[in-house]
This record gives structure tokens, sequence and C-alpha cells, in this order.
């Protein structure tokens, strides 16, 4: 994944006590940019943006719908 911008260190959200390091990304799939923790992309957690883990989610669960043992 190609990092496009290192966003520096900010609080996950207003109640947060610590700093983390963002940056944006691009996917490797559809190539848009999307923001996320870098320890996230280095730890293999986040490999692609929203949009194109949703899209492998719906066809995950077509599959499983069609073949699951009832």
């Amino acid at each position: 994944m190609k990092l496009l911008q290192d966003l520096g260190m900010e609080y996950p959200n207003s109640n947060s006590k610590q700093k983390q390091r963002y940056g944006i990304y691009e996917c490797p799939v559809c190539t848009n940019a999307f923001r996320t923790q870098q320890r996230y992309v280095n730890e293999g957690r986040s490999k692609k943006c929203k949009d194109c883990n949703k899209k492998q989610s719906k066809n995950n669960q077509t599959w499983n719908a069609k073949f699951s043992s009832s």
C-alpha cells in the first residue's frame, strides 16, 4: 500500500488520551485515498479502503448463503 501523506500524530476521537500516527494511503484495489492508522497498515490489519472491504464482505455473505449447509 502506498502512503500518500503522513498526517502525523492525532487523537483518534475527542475522548482519547493517547495520540496515534495517521496517514492517507492509496487503496491497491480501486486507487481511492483513505485515512487510517499507520500501525494498522504495518500489522496488516488495513489492506484496502472501506468500500472495497464492503464489496468483499457482501460477496462472502452471498457465497455463504448459497453454499452453507442448513
